[in-house]
């Protein structure tokens, strides 16, 4: 099975061609979607999230994004333990999701982040 990677910045497209994709049936993992799902159901994500940001972290239950966002975005080593504990997790995720197709000849990840979070490789 062929893996295919789609990525680029917001406005480049990855939406129109995932659905071109979709279209003539390839399987496509929405890994931003798929990202938000995790940080706020799994728990041993929010447990780390939460060791690292306090429990501020979370709010009614789900990500507090703007406070998140508040914290890595001015210091680039949380930004890297953030991801650090997301992003294996969405990867297993896509490992998991793309053995349901192992019949398709190619299913295709979509990821704003496919280089700078290692889903490339």
């Amino acid at each position: 099975m062929l893996k295919v990677g789609i990525t680029g910045g917001i406005g480049s497209g990855k939406t129109h061609v995932c659905q071109l994709l979709e279209t003539v049936g390839i399987p496509i993992f929405y890994s931003d979607i798929v990202g938000k799902e995790i940080t706020n159901t799994n728990p041993k994500v929010r447990a780390a999230i939460i060791e690292l940001l306090g429990e501020e972290a979370y709010k009614n239950d789900v990500l507090n994004a703007k406070f998140v966002a508040s914290k890595v975005f001015d210091d680039k080593s949380l930004l890297e333990k953030i991801n650090a504990i997301i992003h294996p997790v969405v990867f297993a995720a896509f490992e998991d999701w793309s053995m349901q197709f192992e019949g398709h000849k190619i299913v295709a990840l979509e990821s704003a982040v496919l280089f700078e979070s290692g889903f490339d490789k």
